[in-house]
């Protein structure tokens, strides 16, 4: 029988294999950069000291946050640190995985009435961008509607610079 924190993982593995769309290739030498973690609500303990730990060590991070009860079934937003074009972290909270189209890659956007960009997966990092979608609606549900699929239809990995860590 699966625990949650094994369902747990199964979200962070998917989120890995959706945003980093088969980037990640340890017999050609390319490892994911980014941290794949997942948490009960924002801010908490192990979600600050994550963020401090890859913002200073140039790593990237995507905390899954799952809120409790009936929400726990898939994430409710998410915390990103990603790169800048200088390579300065860039911290975003109340994010979104997001989905353009079926055939597109995954993205993150940054929501809020001033929030204006988004994530992308570089070479196994998370680049900020400028600019997003003018509709998030759609892409939301899609991206949700993936992320819980692959996570219930593929096993949770151990591949190199994947990381489930969860504080339910």
């Amino acid at each position: 029988m699966m625990t949650f924190n094994d369902h747990l993982r199964q979200f962070a593995s998917a989120a890995r294999r959706l945003v980093q769309d088969d980037w990640v290739d340890a017999e050609a030498g390319r490892y994911s950069q980014t941290v794949y973690m997942c948490v009960k609500a924002s801010d908490s303990l192990e979600e600050q000291a994550a963020v401090a730990v890859a913002s200073e060590q140039g790593l990237s991070l995507l905390v899954l946050q799952f809120g409790t009860g009936s929400a726990a079934k898939g994430p409710r937003c998410c915390t990103v640190v990603g790169r800048a074009a200088d390579g300065s972290a860039v911290v975003a909270r109340d994010c979104a995985l997001f989905l353009g189209d079926w055939n597109d890659p995954m993205t993150i956007v940054t929501r809020g009435p001033d929030a204006d960009g988004h994530f992308v997966s570089v070479e196994g990092q998370l680049e900020h961008r400028p600019g997003r979608a003018a509709s998030l609606t759609g892409g939301i549900i899609r991206a949700g509607r993936l992320l819980a699929d692959t996570a219930r239809n593929f096993p949770a990995d151990d591949e190199v610079g994947f990381y489930g860590i969860s504080t339910l």
